[in-house]
């Protein structure tokens, strides 16, 4: 049976089976006892964003030192392997409220790593409720069983925004190049070979900067691995397309464009798709 994920702000992993520990957390004191009604004895997963999921038995919800939280034992500790293969970031200009937290909910679903909303010449607003959003993708990295929740940056100017990115651009519009020729492959390798042909191998960033991520790969004392990952950042247009300005933005910075096809898509729904074919 499928066990309740929750996250936790405390970091779990110098715990031992057996161990009893507490989690000073109201909201997930409310959660556990007031909305799902569990009870001591019973099990849930938990996850600190440290890439390892980590099975405990509810002890009780007394508090402790005046704080309000639930005490746990450790049962076992497992590390998370649904980690996407691709460093996937998204650039996303900002469009209505409720589109924009859609796109969060169901990118963050799908393995998007990071979200960097972009102010373009035809956002309909330039400011975004970041603490909503961070909830949003709390509730969907908790349903979807990855092992992280993604970063979700302030606001930026669109050209700044791509400034301060280091890895592989792709921008996508109605005019550019059909995605399927660029990268139609019949497996992930072949579609990882393709893409390393545009220089975005993690390897190739290494060979300029010997440094740069190596040390992304240990968070909180545990060691992720030393596996490599193409890091690419999808940038997707606001309602009513990309502006003059805008194209001369991507163009100046050498920005890969590329066309989901001829129906026009809403920003959500190109969101959306776009993630898809990078990540599944």
């Amino acid at each position: 049976m499928k066990l309740q994920r929750f996250f936790v702000q405390e970091k779990l992993g110098d715990l031992e089976i057996g161990n009893d520990f507490f989690v000073a957390d109201k909201d997930l004191e409310n959660q556990l006892r007031k909305v799902f009604r569990f009870h001591g004895g019973e099990v849930v997963e938990l996850f600190d964003g440290s890439g390892f999921n980590f099975e405990s038995e509810i002890l009780n919800f007394s508090p402790e030192n005046g704080k309000d939280g639930v005490n746990f034992k450790l049962i076992s500790k497992k590390k998370n392997e649904n980690v996407p293969k691709v460093e996937l970031h998204l650039f996303q200009a900002i469009i209505k409220k409720d589109n924009f937290e859609w796109i969060v909910e169901k990118c963050t679903e799908l393995g998007v790593k990071a979200f960097h909303p972009i102010i373009s010449e035809r956002s309909e607003k330039k400011d975004l409720n970041l603490e909503r959003l961070n909830k949003i993708a709390k509730e969907a990295s908790e349903q979807s069983g990855r092992a992280e929740i993604p970063d979700i940056f302030e606001p930026a100017e669109f050209s700044e925004a791509l400034n301060n990115f280091d890895g592989k651009l792709f921008a996508f519009d109605l005019g550019g190049v059909s995605f399927s020729s660029v990268f139609a492959s019949e497996t992930k390798q072949s579609r990882k070979s393709e893409l390393d042909c545009f220089g975005n191998t993690l390897a190739k960033t290494e060979e300029m900067d010997p440094g740069l991520r190596r040390d992304d790969r240990k968070k909180d004392g545990n060691d992720r691995g030393d596996n490599r990952k193409e890091k690419i950042g999808i940038i997707v247009g606001p309602e009513g397309g990309w502006s003059e300005g805008d194209m001369k933005i991507l163009k100046d910075k050498k920005v890969e464009t590329i066309s989901l096809g001829k129906q026009v898509l809403r920003a959500e729904t190109a969101a959306i798709v776009a993630s898809s074919l990078f990540l599944i």
